[in-house]
């Protein structure tokens, strides 16, 4: 019998999401209780979502996913199993961010309006913040055990 990677109640908060058309990831991630308890599933989602925000994609959707992204990183804790998987997808985690900042990726960035162009930028730049705070979590938790 083959096991599940996705944590116990993901695919009913995934439908429940679908169904109810939240306005927002924070709008469905604030709801009572956590639709995605689990930081395994958060850091794949985040993982999974920086890497095709680099691909082919129309800009609307990669300002979405990075929207995303912002979302699922904010307050992520991780114990150190994840968080040894985190580092280890450091490095294209943050090279990504860098294409993106310098519209290098997507490719849709090179024919992007200005306007978009900057908020490509501006929501990369918050990705990456929310990337180091992320990186710095455990160091201070792992320091008061």
């Amino acid at each position: 019998m083959a096991t599940s990677i996705v944590p116990p109640g993901t695919a009913n908060a995934l439908r429940n999401f679908r169904d109810r058309g939240w306005s927002s990831p924070e709008a469905f991630l604030a709801q009572a209780p956590n639709p995605l308890q689990s930081s395994t599933l958060r850091l794949r989602l985040l993982t999974r979502l920086m890497r095709i925000s680099s691909s082919h994609l129309p800009m609307e959707a990669v300002e979405h996913n990075l929207d995303w992204v912002i979302s699922l990183g904010r307050g992520l804790k991780l114990p150190a199993a994840e968080f040894s998987e985190f580092t280890a997808d450091l490095p294209s985690l943050q090279r990504i961010v860098i294409a993106l900042v310098r519209l290098e990726a997507p490719p849709a960035a090179a024919t992007a309006s200005d306007a978009q162009q900057q908020r490509l930028k501006h929501s990369a730049r918050r990705v990456a913040d929310v990337l180091q705070a992320i990186e710095e979590l455990p160091e201070v938790s792992l320091a008061f055990q």
